[in-house]
């Protein structure tokens, strides 16, 4: 089976750029081929912080041979026409084909291809590859005007045992002579434990010689290493590993001979929010926090280095250790000035702070949110005082030295302050939870009043993006207003009895004084109709993500929207989980038969059959049936939409099934008697409204 093998060796690729980095090149490799007629049996891609590697097994050595007829256009066709023909097949009119068909004389092109070796291809495909690569940054170096995400130093290209030499050019237009880097059979291991530059065979002999110069391609293997070292350095104080897998998975892009070591945090720094001292260590440093059974933070680190350090690693632990002294110095000295202040002194100071500079200052925002709190609070069972006197504090650490060296305890430094200076701790707690949920899978607040902040806050930045004209467009969403409405989306579907149209007028309202002077703005009624359908389409893409039915969320939808979003989520699972059983889809089946025999027969008499129902004219005992149970349900079905009942709206439309599979099994609908057919199809057109009280059956597709 042939084998490729392929590697740039580069600088340092920035960790978060080479989890997408290798994806890339495999996307971009099996597309190339694709184009080529090649198709290997398996692509594997590897990256390290020097290198990124393709592996492939099993591609062809040659291009398939190609014969194609291709026709033209009619040997009469305008000049243009056969020209462009001509052109697209390379060939002269002499060597076309004259053929007459039922449609008139064609030409026809007979296309030869004789396929190309493999090896010819690859080069052309590796530097097409490199010159169109999407690094999210890249430089250039060395007068080049080319650019990679870091300065290329050289490659390998192998193809079934065979090198395949080529060169990329960085040469720049201005004459001036910039890096050429050439592909063959040579790489680098570890930039400072490696030996000089070596040859390579094959993928086998690459691996085996990179893992002698300390170097571990695979990224899943120097996961293990780190987190077996981590571990056991760990289980040797009687400790754990705190869990991050951000920073796990960027110190694996860090090293690439990972070497743990254990290290020591003064005594004087443990008094420290946890928080404070676990980011001064990732932020800055890299290291993994280790804590107690308890889940205490333990005075202790693991920091991973990328070489074998002669002494044991005593003077790389005392470098990091000083290091990481200073820093948490610097952390104690914020935590100790920023506790001369309150919070309500600190809050003052957003009034120098630019929410945006549409939308006005952060204070301003501070105090509609607090307006807002007022409102939401009461149907969250939070006290609407203190809601809106935590909302009054709840941005103050935005200007406090914590936060401005560390964004990220945005809200954590608030709660501790607030503790320190006497707050309850419901509202300490709030001031954190406020910020929830960051992303789809992080946790909600878990209180009242946490929910209530986090929604005033959030409704008010939807509202005033919104109000001036700035709405995510494509794939475009700078101000993150898709995750916002997510997290609004994801707060109101723990049954809270909030109508989202009416908050967004209240929010709106609160805005009126900052738009005043802005020109070319959208209306009231366009904004709040705007804000409507981007929650909409935000819910039925969440709910789709859930495994919900697009089809059965539309038909919900179709009924009205004008619920709380936990109404409408009740409304949309209860259909989707009857929609799955088999009352469901016999249902649906009568439905469509009903509807499509009352239409057809609406169009073709030009009136629309409704209105009520001559029971005297009810002559089968299958049609008074029916029209019994769609006469009792009625009420029954209003009294339990109304309560929002739905799983008992859908067993009372289960009970119709037998009532319906009796009438098409027995009535005639068109019968010749008029006066018969009209009460018939007004007993179709009966179960086809009280069937779209529930939701828009019409909408639902068919389950395989």
């Amino acid at each position: 089976m042939s084998e490729l093998l392929f590697e740039i060796l580069c600088e340092e690729i920035p960790a978060r750029m080479q989890k997408r980095a290798a994806e890339d090149l495999k996307t971009m490799f099996l597309e190339r081929l694709e184009g080529y007629e090649l198709s290997p049996k398996s692509v594997e891609t590897y990256v390290t912080p020097r290198r990124l590697t393709l592996h492939a097994t099993g591609l062809e050595l040659i291009q398939q041979d190609v014969n194609e007829e291709r026709r033209g256009p009619r040997v009469d066709a305008p000049p243009s026409a056969i020209e462009g023909f001509l052109a697209s097949t390379g060939l002269k009119l002499e060597q076309c084909e004259q053929r007459e068909t039922p449609k008139g004389t064609f030409l026809f092109a007979n296309l030869y291809r004789k396929g190309r070796a493999t090896k010819e291809i690859l080069p052309d495909i590796f530097q097409e590859i490199i010159a169109m690569f999407p690094w999210p940054k890249s430089q250039r170096w060395a007068y080049g005007n080319k650019t990679w995400v870091r300065p290329m130093h050289s490659g390998i290209c192998i193809f079934n045992g065979e090198v395949l030499p080529f060169s990329v050019s960085f040469n720049s237009d201005n004459n001036a002579v910039g890096p050429t880097v050439n592909f063959a059979a040579q790489t680098q291991g570890h930039r400072f434990m490696g030996g000089t530059a070596f040859t390579v065979k094959d993928f086998a002999d690459y691996q085996a010689q990179l893992k002698m110069n300390y170097v571990i391609l695979s990224a899943d293997e120097r996961r293990a290493l780190i987190e077996g070292q981590v571990s056991k350095i760990a289980e040797s104080k009687g400790l754990t590993v705190y869990p991050d897998e951000g920073l796990l998975e960027e110190v694996i892009g860090l090293v690439e001979w990972p070497q743990a070591h254990l290290g020591r945090i003064d005594d004087e720094f443990m008094n420290l929010p946890k928080e404070v001292l676990i980011t001064s260590m990732r932020v800055h440093q890299r290291y993994f926090a280790l804590v107690d059974e308890k889940g205490n933070l333990a005075p202790y680190f693991s920091l991973i280095s990328n070489v074998i350090a002669k002494d044991g690693g005593e003077t790389l632990v005392q470098g990091n250790e000083r290091v990481l002294r200073a820093r948490l110095a610097d952390a104690n000295f914020f935590y100790q000035q920023d506790q001369k202040i309150s919070l309500q002194d600190h809050a003052m100071k957003l009034q120098s702070i630019v929410f945006h500079e549409r939308l006005g200052l952060m204070s301003e925002k501070v105090e509609r949110v607090q307006n807002l709190a007022r409102e939401i609070a009461p149907y969250l069972n939070a006290d609407p005082e203190l809601s809106a006197k935590v909302a009054g504090v709840m941005k103050a650490d935005l200007v406090t030295g914590m936060v401005g060296e560390f964004p990220e305890l945005q809200g954590i430094m608030g709660s501790y302050y607030a503790r320190l200076q006497g707050y309850p701790e419901a509202a300490a707690h709030a001031i954190s939870e406020h910020y929830l949920p960051k992303g789809a899978g992080d946790d909600l607040p878990s209180s009242e009043l946490g929910r209530t902040l986090a929604l005033s806050d959030r409704i008010d930045t939807l509202v005033g993006f919104f109000a001036v004209g700035i709405r995510p467009t494509g794939s475009k969403d700078p101000f993150a207003l898709r995750r916002t409405a997510l997290a609004i989306i994801r707060v109101l579907e723990q049954d809270a009895p909030l109508k989202l149209s009416s908050l967004f007028e209240k929010a709106y309202v609160l805005y009126q004084e900052q738009l005043t002077y802005q020109k070319d703005i959208p209306s009231k009624l366009e904004v709040l109709e705007q804000l409507n359908a981007f929650i909409l389409d935000r819910l039925k893409v969440y709910w789709r993500e859930q495994g919900i039915r697009h089809d059965t969320i539309n038909a919900a939808f179709k009924v009205g929207v004008n619920d709380s979003i936990a109404i409408l989520k009740s409304r949309v699972k209860a259909l989707e989980d009857f929609m799955g059983s088999s009352e469901g889809l016999n249902l649906l089946a009568g439905y469509r038969r009903a509807v499509n025999i009352v239409q057809i027969e609406e169009r073709k008499d030009g009136i629309m059959y409704s209105g009520p129902i001559q029971v005297e004219a009810l002559e089968m005992e299958a049609e008074k049936a029916l029209y019994k149970a769609l006469e009792s349900r009625h009420p029954i079905l209003e009294e339990a939409l109304q309560n929002h009942e739905f799983m008992r709206v859908m067993n009372e439309l289960s009970a119709l099934r037998p009532a319906i599979d009796l009438y098409f099994e027995t009535v005639t609908v068109n019968t010749e008697d008029p006066q018969i057919r009209v009460n018939r199809l007004k007993t179709l057109a009966m179960m086809r409204q009280t069937l779209e009280k529930v939701a828009d059956f019409s909408q639902v597709e068919e389950r395989l």
